[in-house]
């Protein structure tokens, strides 16, 4: 039972449906901070589906081709499944609002810019992982512009609001995208790439990213004052993680567990408004 289990993890993570929910729970989250209701529109969809496309597409073109998990390995399924999510997206993405075409071309640029793929094998290639800072801030940017501005404008929020979730979604990201630097540390050695970890070394790298976090944090409590518990979980839940990383750890500990506190976030807060109109339910029946 204890293998399935942990078989059934590893598949969820390395065939990126684990990070692909995760974009969905950020995206669901926004709206929840905002006062609606969780969306399976087509948004959400395009989403999971083009998280799975490009999640996919960049590992076997990438350092990940020869990874030992057969959906990896095999090219043959590993095509299939990036063909599949690509039309499914496709199909989704024509139903989304076009007026808001510019911020997912953005986002798409910024993913291109990062990771090089045209010439992905070779070191003279330029992609913004090649400077130190800009790794971690392009991932936060592009899931912000994602999964925070975009439902955000989709739901005529205020300016104030959407600023202020922004920042809050920005440092959230940063703080628990800088500790893939540590995992990813001999890999961008190798690859010739100057990370924040080889700069400043594991344990102030972590400082930084907790930093960042507790950054996050504050924003977090000044924005979403009924959400105030379940935000102060997953903040410190996600630090915990942090403190607790090097690079000898499994890399589920950071796929799973670190990128799950985006999903933990979703769940806590859903969790909290679900029990809040249970609550109104009992007293509004006597």
């Amino acid at each position: 039972m204890k293998n399935i289990f942990i078989n059934t993890i590893r598949f969820l993570v390395n065939s990126n449906i684990w990070i692909a929910l995760a974009t969905v729970c950020f995206y669901e989250l926004s709206l929840l901070q905002i006062g609606l209701n969780v969306k399976l529109n087509s948004t959400a969809f395009f989403l999971f589906f083009s998280t799975l496309f490009v999640y996919n597409l960049f590992r076997i073109l990438g350092k990940d081709s020869n990874h030992k998990h057969w959906y990896i390995k095999n090219h043959q399924y590993t095509k299939i499944f990036i063909f599949l999510s690509l039309i499914a997206s496709l199909i989704s993405f024509y139903f989304i609002d076009k007026s808001f075409l510019s911020i997912i071309l953005l986002a798409g640029v910024l993913t291109i810019l990062y990771v090089g793929p045209f010439a992905i094998n070779t070191k003279s290639s330029f992609n913004l992982r090649k400077f130190w800072l800009f790794k971690s801030i392009t991932v936060a940017v592009v899931w912000v512009l994602l999964t925070t501005i975009l439902p955000l404008l989709e739901n005529n929020v205020t300016l104030i609001d959407l600023f202020y979730l922004s920042i809050e979604k920005f440092f959230f990201i940063l703080g628990i995208t800088i500790p893939y630097d540590i995992k990813d540390m001999v890999a961008d050695k190798s690859d010739g790439l100057k990370t924040l970890v080889m700069k400043f070394g594991i344990n102030k790298t972590k400082l930084i990213s907790n930093g960042f976090l507790f950054v996050g944090l504050s924003a977090a409590i000044l924005i979403n004052g009924k959400f105030l518990i379940p935000a102060i979980l997953v903040y410190f839940t996600a630090m915990y993680l942090n403190l607790k990383l090097d690079e000898r750890k499994d890399e589920l500990w950071y796929t799973f567990l670190v990128d799950g506190t985006i999903i933990l976030y979703f769940l806590a807060i859903y969790f909290v408004i679900c029990l809040n109109q249970l609550k109104r339910f009992y007293f509004s029946s006597f």
